[in-house]
């Protein structure tokens, strides 16, 4: 049934991004996101493309991702559904931040970052402080990346995100 193969493909695409497969990741969540257009599941679409997003960065296709995201963004606006809003924001945030677009990455991922804590999401605030600290290594701003990544993964350890944790070590370690 749709209704269970959507949120299947979804999460299959989402590890597949996670475990280095995001080429394989983009066609699982094609798949899902022609259907959540086909049925009008605006829900599901916009969790489809939040995960096509991160794809599509992972493999240089940014401006997808960045499309991708923001039209999460505008989905969700358009139902009025303040649900995981900084998860959706964040996906735009980590968009920019592949593309190198450090100024738009660092100005969106506050916005995600406020609100998370506004929503009391702790994930969605785990992630947008991740990319913070991504914006400040680039920048060379060692003590602010560790500052950040030091938060990220206390909320991620405490959540369980376990990529998300792992990825906030590999950051911490590279700042020596």
């Amino acid at each position: 049934h749709l209704y269970s193969e959507v949120p299947l493909l979804i999460s299959r695409g989402r590890l597949l991004t996670e475990r280095g497969g995001a080429g394989e990741a983009i066609d699982v969540l094609g798949h899902a996101i022609a259907i959540c257009r086909e049925r009008k599941f605006a829900g599901q679409l916009m969790r489809a493309l939040g995960a096509a997003a991160s794809a599509y960065s992972l493999t240089g296709r940014h401006q997808e991702a960045i499309a991708a995201a923001r039209e999460g963004v505008e989905l969700q606006e358009k139902a009025a559904a303040l649900v995981e809003r900084g998860d959706h924001v964040r996906h735009v945030a980590e968009a920019h931040l592949h593309a190198g677009q450090l100024d738009l990455a660092e100005s969106t991922a506050l916005e995600a970052l406020a609100f998370a804590r506004r929503l009391h999401e702790r994930h969605s605030e785990a992630g947008a402080l991740w990319i913070l600290g991504e914006v400040s290594r680039q920048r060379g701003d060692r003590d602010g990346a560790a500052r950040h990544h030091e938060q990220a993964l206390g909320i991620a350890e405490e959540l369980g995100m376990r990529p998300l944790a792992g990825r906030c070590r590999e950051s911490l370690a590279a700042l020596g």
